[in-house]
């Protein structure tokens, strides 16, 4: 399998690191930046370009590594038609497969679920795959099934909402917990002191049988929600995150306290 990477970033970095044990052949790296792009292909020891007109005509898939912005780019400016057996793929959890489906008969999209790095390790990683026919099937499983067991075949539709609920999941909690770190930093709060209850709340969310929410909230308790509203008088950021998920709880157990 011959494949082409566009783009230099993280995933485009971590998918070719997960390739290099594979039998497939990354013919070219097509990059933006001359440094990034030349010592990105050094590494891989990968032929590179700036320019797409330079891609072979030739390989079995195109693998677009670049921001969902980009992709319009790409599939205006690709400097040639593909052939029926030919795959062109892009890596947004967001953007449709579709997107290709007026220049080009063969697409589809590869999402990691988790966040990447350029190290991060494809082993187990959790995928979604969106395929435009069983040849971009065949042709997508026969890469990804020796990265990962854990390939998920979603349509466009579930894909794009299985994004919004990882945004959710891992995006808003990291911004939660990294903000209530900063205040911890700046109230001289040990935040290593709530290492436990993290944990113990992660365990309990996979409790399906199990509703685990506390906090004045669910109980009502709106002399203490107001208390801690004055303690974050001076700290809007997390003040506003506490006033609106306070509001969230407080509705959805309104009826059944």
């Amino acid at each position: 399998m011959r494949v082409a990477i566009i783009g230099t970033g993280n995933i485009a970095k971590s998918f070719c690191r997960a390739l290099q044990n594979s039998n497939v052949k990354i013919e070219i790296i097509i990059g933006r930046s001359l440094l990034n792009t030349k010592n990105f292909a050094h590494d891989m020891n990968v032929s590179y370009s700036l320019n797409l007109n330079d891609l072979p005509r030739d390989l079995d898939i195109y693998f677009c590594c670049v921001n969902d912005d980009a992709l319009p780019l790409i599939s205006k400016n690709f400097p040639f038609d593909l052939k029926k057996e030919q795959v062109i793929v892009h890596f947004s959890g967001s953007v449709p497969s579709t997107i290709f489906q007026s220049r080009f008969p063969s697409f589809g999209v590869v999402w990691p679920i988790e966040s990447v790095h350029p190290n991060t390790d494809w082993n187990n990683m959790t995928i979604v795959a969106t395929y435009s026919s069983p040849l971009v099937q065949k042709s997508l499983r026969l890469i990804l099934d020796p990265l990962t067991k854990n390939v998920i075949e979603k349509s466009d539709e579930k894909r794009v909402r299985m994004h919004l609920v990882a945004v959710i999941l891992n995006n808003f909690t990291y911004h939660l917990i990294s903000t209530t770190k900063q205040y911890c930093e700046e109230n001289e709060i040990s935040f290593d002191a709530y290492s436990r209850i993290l944990n113990t709340t992660f365990e309990s969310i996979k409790d399906e049988n199990s509703d685990m929410q506390t906090g004045p909230a669910r109980r009502n308790d709106m002399v203490t929600i107001q208390h801690h509203m004055e303690l974050l008088s001076e700290t809007k950021a997390l003040a506003h995150l506490y006033n609106c998920l306070s509001k969230s709880i407080l509705e959805k157990y309104e009826n059944i306290r």
